[in-house]
């Protein structure tokens, strides 16, 4: 991804139709660039983006920095506006206030990372890190994460995991041509795919958000128990982060039990 971003950053920019927006094509928009750049149209791509705007990719940074060094370039009947290419362009920012420790019950071993528990979770939390370090026998069956999160009740309790089966290559084609025999290869039908049950438990809980101007203490109760099912003992209002802990067990869904 550094390398895709390094590149975006000296070659791209983001054209945004301003004015009465009258109706713009990729091609319309390319070829604009060409005339205005007196550029060879295979240096110069463009992209449709969101809400109407675009992505242009120049081959040469030096066409990158003429084009910016007009915000607003004249090109024959339309009128762009011209910004750097940044990841933050058109992004919303979010805030992840909570994080949690998970331990995942069910994923086969060969499937033990990081990424495999990316696909678990909702889209909405971020991997931090494995851990290792487990604390319980239970905990030793099972593989944990640490996760940023800007919602805790979105994570889930349970998920199915589809892995797809292998092909067996137990029993190679016989062929030998020089006797004569020559087996004709397998007809593969369509895939076949291995389901797991995913149980995630909801082990600990690290809450960033700001405090309450009352600064009360909350005994044996946190809003993330709902998750669970479960109290739990809950630090000062005003100590951030405020930690909550949850019971659970091997093979129940947290709040079951």
């Amino acid at each position: 991804m550094d390398h895709t971003e390094r590149r975006l950053m000296c070659h791209a920019v983001f054209a945004t139709v301003v004015g009465h927006r009258p109706a713009s094509s990729v091609a319309h928009v390319k070829h604009r660039f060409t005339e205005y750049l007196r550029i060879q149209p295979s240096n110069v791509e463009v992209f449709s983006h969101l809400g109407g705007s675009f992505l242009v990719f120049f081959t040469r940074a030096e066409d990158r920095s003429i084009a910016l060094a007009e915000s607003r370039p004249p090109l024959r009947g339309l009128e762009l506006k011209l910004i750097p290419w940044s990841w933050q362009v058109q992004a919303s920012f979010a805030k992840m206030r909570f994080r949690a420790r998970l331990c995942v019950e069910g994923i086969p071993h060969h499937a033990w990372n990081s990424d495999t528990t990316a696909i678990l979770l909702s889209k909405g939390c971020l991997i931090d890190k494995v851990d290792n370090d487990s604390h319980s026998e239970k905990e030793a069956t099972c593989l944990c994460v640490c996760v940023w999160t800007q919602d805790a009740n979105k994570i889930p309790k349970s998920a199915y995991l589809h892995v797809v089966e292998r092909e067996d290559i137990s029993s190679p084609p016989r062929n030998f041509p020089e006797l004569g025999i020559t087996e004709p290869p397998s007809q593969r039908g369509p895939p076949g795919a291995l389901l797991y049950n995913i149980l995630i438990h909801h082990d600990q809980l690290w809450d960033f958000s700001p405090p309450k101007a009352s600064g009360e203490p909350v005994f044996n109760y946190s809003s993330y128990s709902a998750i669970s099912g479960l109290d739990s003992p809950v630090s000062f209002e005003d100590d951030i982060p405020r930690k909550s802990s949850f019971l659970w067990e091997l093979g129940a869904l947290d709040g079951s039990v």
